[in-house]
Protein backbone atom coordinates (compact mmCIF):
# COMPACT_ATOMS: atom_id res chain seq x y z
CA UNK A 1 0.00 0.00 0.00
CA UNK A 2 2.87 2.38 0.70
CA UNK A 3 4.23 1.87 -2.82
CA UNK A 4 0.81 2.74 -4.24
CA UNK A 5 0.68 6.08 -2.39
CA UNK A 6 4.21 6.96 -3.45
CA UNK A 7 3.42 6.23 -7.09
CA UNK A 8 0.13 8.07 -6.94
CA UNK A 9 1.77 11.12 -5.37
CA UNK A 10 4.66 11.32 -7.84
CA UNK A 11 2.52 10.75 -10.90
CA UNK A 12 0.31 13.68 -9.90
CA UNK A 13 3.40 15.86 -9.39
CA UNK A 14 4.59 14.95 -12.88
CA UNK A 15 7.81 13.27 -11.79
CA UNK A 16 8.89 9.65 -11.72
CA UNK A 17 11.85 9.88 -9.36
CA UNK A 18 10.58 7.37 -6.78
CA UNK A 19 8.88 5.21 -9.38
CA UNK A 20 12.12 4.58 -11.29
CA UNK A 21 13.59 2.94 -8.20
CA UNK A 22 10.99 0.17 -8.31
CA UNK A 23 11.60 -2.96 -10.41
CA UNK A 24 8.40 -3.11 -12.43
CA UNK A 25 7.48 0.53 -12.16
CA UNK A 26 5.80 0.72 -15.54
CA UNK A 27 3.53 -2.23 -14.79
CA UNK A 28 2.65 -0.75 -11.41
CA UNK A 29 1.79 2.61 -12.91
CA UNK A 30 -0.36 0.99 -15.59
CA UNK A 31 -2.21 -1.04 -12.97
CA UNK A 32 -2.95 2.11 -11.00
CA UNK A 33 -4.30 3.91 -14.04
CA UNK A 34 -6.25 0.97 -15.39
CA UNK A 35 -7.85 -0.30 -12.18
CA UNK A 36 -8.12 2.70 -9.86
CA UNK A 37 -11.54 4.40 -9.84
CA UNK A 38 -9.99 7.80 -9.01
CA UNK A 39 -7.90 7.73 -12.14
CA UNK A 40 -10.63 7.22 -14.74
CA UNK A 41 -10.28 10.72 -16.13
CA UNK A 42 -6.48 10.49 -16.11
CA UNK A 43 -6.75 7.21 -17.97
CA UNK A 44 -8.82 8.83 -20.71
CA UNK A 45 -6.48 11.81 -20.91
CA UNK A 46 -3.36 9.64 -21.10
CA UNK A 47 -4.76 7.40 -23.82
CA UNK A 48 -5.96 10.46 -25.76
CA UNK A 49 -2.52 12.02 -25.45
CA UNK A 50 -0.78 8.85 -26.63
CA UNK A 51 -3.19 8.58 -29.55
CA UNK A 52 -2.56 12.18 -30.50
CA UNK A 53 1.22 11.76 -30.32
CA UNK A 54 1.20 8.59 -32.42
CA UNK A 55 -1.18 10.19 -34.90
CA UNK A 56 1.05 13.22 -35.34
CA UNK A 57 4.13 11.06 -35.73
CA UNK A 58 2.42 8.86 -38.30
CA UNK A 59 1.09 11.77 -40.36
CA UNK A 60 4.20 13.93 -40.28
CA UNK A 61 6.40 11.55 -42.23
CA UNK A 62 3.72 9.67 -44.13
CA UNK A 63 5.03 8.78 -47.57
CA UNK A 64 8.09 11.03 -47.36
CA UNK A 65 11.27 9.59 -48.79
CA UNK A 66 14.84 10.78 -48.86
CA UNK A 67 17.10 10.16 -51.82
CA UNK A 68 20.23 11.58 -53.37
CA UNK A 69 20.44 12.69 -56.99
CA UNK A 70 23.82 12.91 -58.71
CA UNK A 71 24.20 16.33 -60.34
CA UNK A 72 27.36 15.89 -62.41
CA UNK A 73 26.92 19.12 -64.41
CA UNK A 74 26.58 21.45 -61.39
CA UNK A 75 29.43 23.98 -61.44
CA UNK A 76 28.83 26.97 -59.18
CA UNK A 77 26.65 28.75 -56.64
CA UNK A 78 24.36 30.02 -59.38
CA UNK A 79 23.70 26.39 -60.43
CA UNK A 80 22.85 25.56 -56.84
CA UNK A 81 20.45 28.50 -56.57
CA UNK A 82 18.80 27.70 -59.91
CA UNK A 83 18.20 24.06 -59.01
CA UNK A 84 17.04 24.68 -55.44
CA UNK A 85 14.64 27.48 -56.40
CA UNK A 86 13.35 25.57 -59.43
CA UNK A 87 12.78 22.36 -57.47
CA UNK A 88 10.99 24.26 -54.68
CA UNK A 89 8.22 24.94 -57.21
CA UNK A 90 7.76 21.25 -58.05
CA UNK A 91 4.73 19.67 -56.39
CA UNK A 92 5.70 16.87 -54.02
CA UNK A 93 9.24 18.07 -53.26
CA UNK A 94 9.56 18.97 -49.58
CA UNK A 95 13.24 19.90 -49.68
CA UNK A 96 16.04 19.91 -52.26
CA UNK A 97 19.56 20.82 -51.12
CA UNK A 98 22.50 20.88 -53.53
CA UNK A 99 25.97 20.05 -52.21
CA UNK A 100 28.49 21.66 -54.59
CA UNK A 101 31.47 19.75 -53.18
CA UNK A 102 30.00 16.31 -53.85
CA UNK A 103 27.73 17.39 -56.75
CA UNK A 104 24.78 15.67 -55.10
CA UNK A 105 21.23 16.87 -54.51
CA UNK A 106 19.66 15.70 -51.25
CA UNK A 107 15.93 15.37 -51.84
CA UNK A 108 13.02 14.85 -49.46
CA UNK A 109 9.83 14.19 -51.40
CA UNK A 110 6.34 12.79 -51.03
CA UNK A 111 6.33 9.40 -52.73
CA UNK A 112 2.55 9.52 -53.12
CA UNK A 113 2.85 12.69 -55.22
CA UNK A 114 6.05 12.35 -57.26
CA UNK A 115 8.46 9.62 -58.36
CA UNK A 116 12.24 9.75 -58.69
CA UNK A 117 12.02 9.73 -62.50
CA UNK A 118 9.85 12.86 -62.42
CA UNK A 119 12.34 14.55 -60.07
CA UNK A 120 15.17 13.73 -62.47
CA UNK A 121 13.12 15.07 -65.39
CA UNK A 122 12.41 18.31 -63.50
CA UNK A 123 16.15 18.82 -62.85
CA UNK A 124 16.81 18.07 -66.52
CA UNK A 125 14.26 20.72 -67.52
CA UNK A 126 16.33 23.24 -65.53
CA UNK A 127 19.35 22.44 -67.73
CA UNK A 128 21.28 20.04 -65.50
CA UNK A 129 21.96 16.31 -65.63
CA UNK A 130 20.29 14.30 -62.86
CA UNK A 131 21.62 10.76 -62.34
CA UNK A 132 21.45 9.27 -65.86
CA UNK A 133 18.85 11.72 -67.17
CA UNK A 134 20.57 14.12 -69.56
CA UNK A 135 20.07 17.86 -69.27
CA UNK A 136 17.67 19.50 -71.71
CA UNK A 137 20.12 20.69 -74.43
CA UNK A 138 18.20 23.88 -75.29
CA UNK A 139 17.96 24.98 -71.65
CA UNK A 140 21.60 24.00 -71.05
CA UNK A 141 22.76 26.24 -73.92
CA UNK A 142 20.90 29.19 -72.38
CA UNK A 143 22.57 28.77 -68.96
CA UNK A 144 25.19 31.39 -67.98
CA UNK A 145 28.75 30.46 -68.95
CA UNK A 146 29.70 29.79 -65.33
CA UNK A 147 27.04 27.07 -65.17
CA UNK A 148 28.35 25.15 -68.19
CA UNK A 149 30.99 22.44 -67.99
CA UNK A 150 34.36 24.07 -68.63
CA UNK A 151 32.79 27.52 -68.62
CA UNK A 152 34.61 30.58 -67.24
CA UNK A 153 38.07 28.95 -67.39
Amino acid sequence: MKLYTQIKKYVRDGTVVVIEQQKNWLNKILRIFLFNKECKMKKVNIFALWGLLFGIMACSSEGEKHTDVTLSTVQCGMCKKTIESGMAKVDGISKFDVDLNTKVGHVIYKASTIELAAIEKAVSALGYQANNTEADPIVYENLPDCCKIGGMQ
